[in-house]
């Protein structure tokens, strides 16, 4: 066999893909992570090693899913993420951050989600930021696992679930508006939680909340 021919060969042969699910139960399109025999560089808990890397291929994704009206949603389900910052992007497609991993800062500051953002199953280990935020469709945050976070003067202008989420530290809502009916039942506030000057225009459920610090619900707007 000439080397044109084995190199021909070699590349028919099947590519080694990441073992990691995304959305929907589907399988993760990407290769492995040349330093993770299982994962992709997304799903790699590698973060140190991968961290060089992975946001210039988060944003070749990102434009991917943008440019391509075939593919849906953006989807990051588990997606392991180091330092990344979302602030300012206005995202025109579903999200989904499902059960994904934000091991340091998570910065979605002034984002615009123009559809559903789902962050169920989240978690946010060094806590994050979505102070002037603005989601326009369902935002669904059951059962996230934050530390401390600031939602100050973020507009829900849909549904807003929190049902079952755990806030590790503080979290401020100062300002925030809730537009739609706010939902938080059982989730738990372990720091301090600040609702003042918040805006609720819709139902309010905070059943079998658990607060264990000060909470402040001072100046609220709850037009009947």
């Amino acid at each position: 066999m000439d080397v044109n021919a084995k190199t021909t060969e070699e590349s028919e042969k099947p590519k080694s893909i990441c073992h990691e699910l995304m959305g929907g139960g589907n399988p993760c399109p990407f290769e492995k992570f040349d330093v993770d025999e299982q994962h992709c560089i997304f799903h790699s808990n590698l973060v140190d090693k991968k961290r060089s890397t992975f946001e210039k291929e988060l944003k070749l994704y990102i434009e991917k899913i943008k440019s391509d009206p075939k593919i849906e949603a953006f989807d990051f389900t588990r997606f392991a993420f180091p330092a990344f910052s979302f602030h300012g992007t206005t995202f025109e497609k579903p999200v989904i951050f499902l059960q994904s991993r934000f091991v340091e800062n998570a910065d979605f500051s002034g984002v615009v989600f123009k559809n559903m953002a789902n962050f169920q199953g989240c978690e946010l280990l060094k806590g994050g930021s979505f102070s002037r935020t603005k989601f326009m469709k369902m935002a669904n945050f059951i059962g996230t696992n934050i530390a401390r976070c600031w939602f100050d003067e973020a507009e829900f202008l849909d549904v807003a679930v929190f049902k079952s989420a755990k806030f590790q530290d503080f979290v401020h809502f100062l300002g925030a508006k809730f537009n739609n009916a706010a939902l938080f039942s059982e989730a738990r506030f372990k720091g301090n939680a600040n609702f003042g000057e918040a805006t609720f225009k819709g139902h309010v459920h905070f059943d079998d909340v658990e607060f264990d610090d000060i909470t402040v619900f001072l100046y609220l707007y709850c037009p009947t």
